[in-house]
């Protein structure tokens, strides 16, 4: 199975979308690419947010997922959330809306992080990477239990 896990960006000076693609099997994971999407910040959102759907529909053909997950943003648009963060969000969607996916709160890969005693500096890929693991980890749980994920401890602190 083909997971792809996004960090959500609209792209800015200092944050772009970012994106992990893992393969699963009954007997391992592996964490084949980690790519960043890079975005024109100096453009205008919605022109930013159509250069993302293009990006995304080329990475869907390239990788040709068999399910996603993205980062979960609450509905409740306030100050610390910019509207086209939900935006960006949506366009991921339109991008793979056919295909079973799962959202991840940022607490359950910050939580994953602090019960493996990692140390962690925030990046866009590295994001994505976490949002794929929690992914992983709550659909593996349920279907062939988490011992699949022992060792991702040192995995994800060598990215950290």
């Amino acid at each position: 199975m083909r997971l792809i896990s996004f960090d959500p960006s609209s792209g800015s000076a200092g944050s772009m979308p970012a994106l992990a693609v893992f393969e699963a099997d009954q007997d391992e994971i592996e964490l084949t690419h980690v790519v960043r999407l890079e975005l024109d910040h100096k453009k205008k959102p919605h022109i930013r947010l159509n250069q993302l759907l293009t990006l995304l529909l080329e990475v869907r053909e390239e990788y040709q997922p068999d399910w996603f997950a993205v980062e979960y943003i609450a509905p409740k648009i306030h100050r610390a959330v910019p509207v086209n963060l939900h935006r960006s969000v949506g366009v991921i969607q339109a991008a793979f809306g056919d295909l079973p996916f799962i959202e991840v709160k940022p607490q359950c890969w910050h939580r994953w992080l602090r019960l493996h005693n990692i140390s962690y500096t925030k990046s866009d890929e590295l994001d994505a990477v976490l949002i794929g693991v929690s992914a992983l980890e709550d659909k593996l749980n349920c279907t062939i239990g988490k011992e699949i994920l022992d060792g991702w401890e040192e995995e994800v602190a060598n990215k950290c």
